[in-house]
């Protein structure tokens, strides 16, 4: 007997490095902004906060650098400062990862709920949203800081089902990063996980129901429509 597809009627999407190919413009907003304080930002390090949220991050590094000038700064006022460098170069360098983008656009076609949960900050994902042009697609956008545990935890992919009214068990996400899979899977939800191929290989995708090894350009929208039953 075939095995009986899952029935989906919201689908969660993580932003950065999944929606939009942001992560380079991030690390290099962060190389530079870090660099302010004298710290060397590498690429080691930015893979260990991948899928986490702001405040999160920036208190692993004040705790790595106790000595370092970002002490003179509390977490809110180092969460603006990041914020602000990624927006000086986010909104003329980073576009939406097309084949993602397709997929939101069938969803958006079948009146499938759509949302955001991102461990971006709300005026990030906000702006991003809005200079890209897909407003309209989304029903819902959680941010990190609205919640207090971030990815891996699956808080925020928990409050992101309760807002739409839909069942975990009904909700597919879209993650790129090992945080994103775990918060997903935690969550009692379906997942596709999208890992760019050129970052080091995580364990945790086989968590994933769909892994699509060549990341978010790899991506079949047609063959992920298929793979699930929809809400009618």
């Amino acid at each position: 007997m075939k095995n009986k597809k899952a029935l989906i009627k919201a689908v969660i999407f993580d932003l950065d490095g999944t929606l939009i190919d942001s992560e380079p413009v991030y690390f290099e907003s962060e190389k530079i902004w870090l660099g302010g304080f004298g710290i060397a930002y590498s690429q080691e390090m930015n893979h260990k906060y991948l899928g986490r949220g702001s405040a999160a991050m920036i208190a692993d590094l004040l705790a790595m650098f106790p000595d370092s000038a970002m002490s003179k700064f509390g977490i809110e006022e180092l969460v603006r400062q990041k914020d602000e460098a990624y927006l000086e170069l986010a909104p003329r360098m980073v576009k939406a990862f097309p084949q993602v983008l397709s997929f939101a656009n069938s969803l958006h076609k079948m009146d499938v709920a759509m949302a955001i949960a991102s461990g971006s900050t709300l005026k990030v994902i906000n702006s991003m949203v809005e200079s890209l042009g897909f407003t309209h697609f989304f029903n819902c956008i959680v941010s990190a800081e609205e919640i207090k545990t971030g990815k891996p935890a699956p808080d925020i992919f928990l409050e992101t089902a309760r807002r739409m009214a839909v069942e975990p068990e009904n909700c597919l996400v879209l993650e790129d990063s090992k945080n994103g899979v775990l918060s997903a899977k935690a969550a009692g939800m379906h997942c596709v996980v999208l890992p760019d191929p050129e970052l080091p290989f995580f364990a945790e995708q086989e968590l994933a129901d769909i892994l699509v090894k060549g990341g978010p350009r790899a991506f079949d929208p047609e063959a992920a429509l298929s793979a699930f039953d929809w809400k009618a």
